[in-house]
């Protein structure tokens, strides 16, 4: 129901639980097999009424702990919020009005664009 899942190790039986982000982006991910096994610089979730308040606090608290740099909120009302990790803690949020560059990432994501396209193809 949060957008998490059960993996269990075939070599241990030891069981994870782990984390589907909408979309993650990162320099040196580590894989194994289909499991990402290191953080993602970047985080970006889009919230849905069922999913916000989770969100918003255990998947930030359990990203902040593995150290994600850059989590991104969506709203599906337009508006965008970032969280900085400085000193293991997230920063209070900074709302995005359109462009974001990523300082950890060689990409800027223009939400104004996206929404419009997004407003564009389902009106």
């Amino acid at each position: 129901i949060f957008d998490s899942s059960l993996y269990i190790d075939s070599n241990s039986n030891k069981k994870y639980k782990y984390l589907e982000p909408d979309i993650f982006a990162g320099g040196d991910l580590l894989w194994k097999g289909e499991i990402l096994v290191s953080a993602p610089e970047l985080i970006i979730e889009v919230l849905s009424f069922a999913t916000a308040k989770y969100d918003k606090t255990g998947k930030m608290d359990l990203y902040k702990s593995i150290g994600v740099k850059e989590y991104i909120l969506v709203s599906q009302d337009g508006s965008v919020e970032l969280y900085k990790l400085q000193n293991d803690n997230f920063k209070d949020y900074i709302k995005i009005d359109d462009l974001f560059k990523s300082e950890y990432l060689n990409i800027t994501l223009d939400f104004d664009k996206i929404f419009s396209l997004v407003r564009n193809k389902f009106n």
